[in-house]
């Protein structure tokens, strides 16, 4: 697997001067169009040590909009985290609809690295890898995109570079005796690193190992495969909503008054409120959205013409993670945190949000936030 990382790819400074622009440019773009859509970009940045990981995360903050990223250095548990689920200290941090979040070490850090160690055996390690599966697969159902790379170079590459860092007074505060323990055991954090990606290089997120011997290729190559997969989902999402054939308009009264809440939450409730009602509409459809002024209360409607709800499944529908009705779940993806956060951020802002529906007729969700008014 490795083997196709250590071939010698190269960037000349030339071309790099010719291409960097343009991908830069692009990948703005995309990020642009990201922000006004329901999706949300997860990038993984994992690999040997001295293989420039620290200066990947460095120039996608350069690159793009680093007001929409969120990068989050990962490492050992606190004694907090040890008490709760293993992907909870992750789970928290996971970037919200609109936005790209750079985990810098991940939850494949620990299981690797204690199985080097033999802190853990083989199906330790697998039932850690399955786990790290089905996490990445909610988060595809939920819209996000999982864009995960490996950064790699061979072991003499590394041991010159970490001699390079240790003799350079600026830099020699990066090489830690934890980075020559970790090289001392090269093959065998290969081994097992291999073993991880192997196993968990799936359709909703495949890994993309970059040779990293070259900064210029590495850099470039990890640009242009996010910004690939950026514009391809993109467009997927673009060309669904044009295939069903719904429109969303908004209509809100002059005096409708302003709520009292920070605009990225009311934003991420209507977000879920408009990604469930065209996720579950009929092809076709339509989705209305109206906002009017109602004695002191702001109120949001979004009401779509699709399949509906059950009377019985009405009380589930705001529980995470309840699922209504696999066979929906899977033809509509979803796996129902959207609606769950939704109602959860309209109680935490004095409001409320409930839903009208009938099968085969269509749902009414109405979203009711306290007003704020304006002082004189």
């Amino acid at each position: 697997m490795f083997e196709s990382a250590e071939v010698g790819s190269r960037i000349e400074k030339a071309e790099y001067k010719r291409e960097a622009p343009k991908v830069r440019t692009a990948l703005l773009a995309a990020q642009t169009r990201l922000a006004t859509t329901p999706l949300s970009v997860l990038i993984v940045i994992g690999g040997v040590e001295g293989a420039g990981k620290a200066e990947t995360v460095n120039f996608l903050l350069e690159w793009m909009d680093a007001r929409g990223i969120r990068v989050h250095a990962m490492w050992q548990p606190t004694d907090e985290e040890r008490e709760r689920p293993p992907m909870w200290r992750f789970w928290r941090l996971l970037p919200p609809k609109s936005k790209m979040g750079i985990f810098f070490g991940s939850w494949y850090s620990m299981p690797i690295v204690d199985r080097v160690f033999n802190r853990i055996d083989d199906a330790q390690l697998d039932q850690a890898l399955d786990r790290i599966i089905e996490f990445e697969r909610m988060l595809h159902l939920e819209g996000t995109l999982v864009l995960k790379f490996w950064m790699h170079i061979g072991r003499k590459t590394q041991k010159k570079r970490l001699k390079q860092l240790e003799e350079d007074p600026h830099q020699s505060w990066r090489v830690t005796p934890m980075d020559w323990k970790f090289f001392k055991k090269y093959d065998k954090f290969q081994q097992i690193s291999e073993r991880a990606l192997r196993r968990t290089s799936t359709g909703e997120a495949t890994w993309h190992i970059v040779e990293a011997e070259d900064w210029r290729y590495r850099n470039l190559t990890v640009a242009r495969t996010i910004l690939a997969a950026l514009e391809e989902r993109l467009a997927v999402h673009r060309q669904a909503a044009e295939a069903r054939g719904v429109a969303i308009r908004l209509e809100v009264a002059p005096d409708a008054g302003s709520a009292e809440l920070d605009p990225k939450a009311l934003r991420r409730m209507l977000d879920a409120l408009l990604d469930n009602a065209i996720k579950f509409n009929r092809e076709g459809g339509t989705v209305t959205g109206s906002a009017r002024r109602d004695d002191g209360w702001l109120e949001l409607a979004v009401a779509d013409t699709g399949i509906g709800i059950a009377r019985a499944d009405l009380a589930k529908l705001f529980k995470p993670l309840a699922q209504l009705d696999a066979g929906l779940a899977r033809r509509h993806g979803g796996v129902g945190m959207g609606l769950a956060l939704a109602h959860r951020l309209a109680k935490l802002h004095g409001g409320t949000l409930e839903v009208a529906s009938e099968p085969g007729k269509g749902s009414t969700f109405t979203l009711r936030l306290p007003i704020q008014e304006k002082k004189q």
